[in-house]
């Protein structure tokens, strides 16, 4: 069930597919268990990194990661699922604040894929790993170098899903130099995609980076339309982070034409979001487990911090 979720989560069924996975969220959990203390481990590897979409859209962040990386441990073996898993357990340490983690599980997931031919299923595991640490300060070489080979692997295989999440890196990229008007014409061009495919954790997405461009430009009008479509779309797939994302981006409008307490409660909220789907680590690494959201909340609030 696991390995077809993970397939269906990148189709029109999204929704569908995250809510029978959380209704089963026990029994996946007995599932990992009884692969742990049993094996054999390949197959503890394959059924972590089926997961992934799940606990990375659903906020499982901490649990997702530790799932990975004992079953990576365990499964040394360089194959197509240690590739997946390793992509997804990089991504969940970046969102977690780990940035050196990161960069380590995606050089060597970089190293198997090259080794291994650039398998179609590990393209679309690639795609928010290499997106955050391609277009991040700094840039980060592997990931752009993988970012390329794996959209022309994507667009070989038709995958529509990975293509689109190629195009909002790109996007990333040109934001991230600056280039405003190519990331909304790289960012208009997704949507199209994904609206014609039904890629609706997708549409969410670009939308979502639609309004920062938006916002970025002064049209705070649009930018608040946009946050609303994306907000709108991510409730309905259940992806607490997307939630988190399009509260902040509303805050940021928020803040723009001076409703500064606003702004700040609405970051609150967001933080608020965060935490409560990584609770085993929220006392204790609340700094990692949600980076920058108190301070966000500090400079919208114009230094106080409304509660």
């Amino acid at each position: 069930m696991a390995e077809r979720a993970a397939h269906e989560l990148k189709g029109a069924f999204q929704a569908e597919w995250f809510g029978r996975l959380e209704a089963e969220h026990g029994n996946l959990r007995t599932a990992l268990g009884w692969y742990r203390d049993r094996g054999p481990a390949e197959d503890w590897l394959r059924l972590s990194a089926a997961l992934f979409w799940f606990w990375y859209a659903r906020g499982y962040w901490t649990e997702g990661c530790a799932w990975l990386e004992a079953a990576l441990a365990a499964a040394p073996e360089r194959t197509s699922a240690r590739a997946r898993a390793l992509l997804g357990a990089g991504t969940l340490r970046l969102l977690l604040g780990d940035r050196a983690a990161a960069s380590a599980c995606l050089d060597e997931g970089a190293g198997i894929v090259e080794e291994l031919g650039d398998p179609p299923d590990v393209a679309h595991a690639c795609s928010p790993l290499i997106g955050m640490l391609a277009a991040s300060e700094g840039g980060h070489p592997t990931a752009r170098a993988l970012r390329d080979r794996t959209l022309a692997v994507s667009r070989e295989a038709g995958d529509r899903s990975a293509i689109a999440a190629r195009l909002t890196t790109l996007a990333r990229l040109a934001w991230r130099e600056g280039d405003t008007n190519t990331a909304r014409a790289w960012l208009e061009e997704n949507v199209r995609l994904c609206r014609e495919f039904d890629i609706r954790d997708g549409e969410a997405s670009v939308l979502h980076n639609l309004g920062y461009v938006a916002h970025r430009l002064g049209e705070e009008q649009r930018a608040a339309a946009l946050f609303q479509d994306a907000l709108r779309l991510f409730w309905k797939l259940g992806d607490r982070r997307g939630i988190a994302e399009c509260l902040v981006g509303m805050a940021g409008v928020w803040r723009a034409v001076g409703q500064a307490e606003r702004a700040a409660r609405l970051v609150g909220a967001a933080a608020v979001r965060v935490s409560a789907s990584n609770r085993a680590a929220t006392r204790a690494t609340w700094p990692r487990c949600a980076p920058g959201w108190a301070r966000r909340r500090s400079r919208l609030a114009g230094g106080t911090v409304a509660r």
